[in-house]
């Protein structure tokens, strides 16, 4: 479920309530017009959710699906072709030795486009050794981890059914 906050309303007492009967948060944040709460909980508590004075509305939380084998077409061309264009990769640019700064929800650093086997990640300092991620900072709590998708074309290195070549 989606569940929005009036302004200036606290996440924590949507978050607390889901959380004590047994929901689980994806994510949270904090927007202009008030905070979102993205949770899995069962049917029978939205009404009670829905009833907290801090929440202005709810409704169900639409289904996120992966477009990994996608995205390397609409990043470069937006032309799926056939066969998909990528303009960038075919000139041989793969963005080897750059560093680039990603803003977004989480990133799963266990996810092989990002782990670093053998070296132990640090929270919140500069990790130089590290293959792909030099530093991190965690600013939600659980969740779905979108970044992964959001910085997943900047370090394709690795194996799996959308990279036709690792690079």
């Amino acid at each position: 479920m989606t569940i929005a906050l009036h302004k200036d309303e606290s996440l924590l007492e949507v978050s607390e309530f889901i959380r004590g009967h047994g929901g689980r948060i994806h994510s949270s944040s904090v927007t202009r017009s008030g905070g979102v709460v993205n949770a899995q909980l069962d049917f029978s508590l939205v009404p009670p959710v829905a009833r907290l004075p801090s929440v202005s509305w709810i409704e169900p939380m639409g289904r996120l699906e992966p477009g990994n084998d996608n995205v390397r077409w609409i990043i470069q061309s937006g032309d799926p072709g056939p066969p998909p264009l990528t303009p960038i990769h075919d000139r041989g640019l793969a963005g080897q030795s750059q560093t680039v700064t990603v803003c977004d929800t989480g990133l799963d650093l266990n996810h092989e486009a990002f782990s670093h086997p053998g070296l132990p990640f640090t929270y919140g300092v500069l990790n130089p050794g590290h293959r792909k991620v030099y530093l991190y900072y965690k600013v939600t709590e659980g969740g779905v981890d979108y970044g992964d998708y959001v910085a997943g074309p900047m370090a394709p290195t690795f194996p799996g059914p959308w990279a036709e070549t690792p690079r």
